[in-house]
């Protein structure tokens, strides 16, 4: 009796062993889900809340999360048999993201996109697939003023130097610049998406980030014109009118966000952005 327990408990012992090792992969993309939405509750709290410290970085987050999910891909076939494959190069793309590796993240998010089945009765896909589109606009918007803010740390900047990067980061007529190409991709894809009214509500609300940047580019140049004692006549001129352009650009966005939250002008979010721009 003792040695056929012995060999019951062995046979118990390989088949939890061989069960476990089949999940794991799984429990490799729950815990990456967990980590990254902790991560970027802790940036969005900091965001509407400046006086908020956390003791651990959103960033951190995003680094162990990243490390899970690549643990979680090293079983890419299970993950496509069970239909979350796509799930899984969503949040690689996002961590990506979020790490600043963009060009992986561009790679990840087309990965996510061919394995995400978005059918009928799977919104949180729809979601998924929405943001991957919009990914490359996103990027944009952070690295656009990762750039601005590189170029104002430098020494003394010429008028023209600045207002030559303006051009190339915030505006120009040929809406070629970094900011206008990435608020281009995310307002395409806004208005074709058949994801909720909350997936909509956040890529204006990035659209609304990406004007955060042109409020602090205007801001950075004409503090630059004052320290130089220069902001007068073409260079107050050239001011006024791309304060201007930027004035309606934040009206109709506000406009768009107001319709998304039913018309409701004292909703939290809407008096956000209302403030800081």
């Amino acid at each position: 009796m003792k040695q056929l327990n012995q060999r019951a408990f062995h046979f118990l012992s390989i088949f939890l062993l061989l069960f476990l090792s089949s999940c794991a992969h799984l429990a490799h993309l729950d815990h990456a889900q967990d980590s990254f939405s902790k991560g970027a509750a802790i940036e969005n709290k900091s965001l509407l809340d400046k006086t908020t410290n956390s003791s651990v970085p959103a960033e951190t987050y995003y680094a162990l999360a990243y490390g899970q999910v690549q643990s979680a891909l090293k079983s890419k076939g299970k993950l496509g048999q069970l239909g979350v494959l796509g799930s899984a190069y969503t949040i690689k793309a996002l961590c990506e993201w979020k790490l600043k590796n963009y060009d992986a993240a561009r790679g990840s998010a087309k990965a996510a996109k061919d394995n995400l089945k978005t059918g009928k009765g799977r919104p949180d896909l729809r979601r998924d697939y929405t943001v991957m589109e919009a990914l490359d606009g996103l990027m944009g918007v952070e690295s656009t003023n990762d750039d601005l803010y590189e170029f104002f740390q430098g020494d003394t900047i010429s008028i023209q130097e600045s207002k030559d990067k303006y051009s190339v980061l915030i505006y120009n007529e040929g809406e070629t610049s970094s900011l206008q190409k990435a608020l281009s991709i995310i307002s395409t894809v806004n208005d074709r998406t058949s994801a909720n009214n909350e997936v909509r509500v956040y890529l204006q609300s990035s659209k609304l980030a990406g004007l955060k940047v042109w409020s602090d580019a205007l801001h950075l140049s004409k503090k630059n014109m004052q320290s130089q004692k220069v902001f007068v006549g073409e260079n107050s001129n050239w001011y006024d009118v791309e304060e201007d352009r930027f004035l309606k650009m934040k009206k109709q966005y506000l406009k768009e966000l107001k319709v998304l939250l039913n018309d409701n002008d004292e909703d939290p979010l809407y008096n956000y952005w209302n403030l800081i721009l």
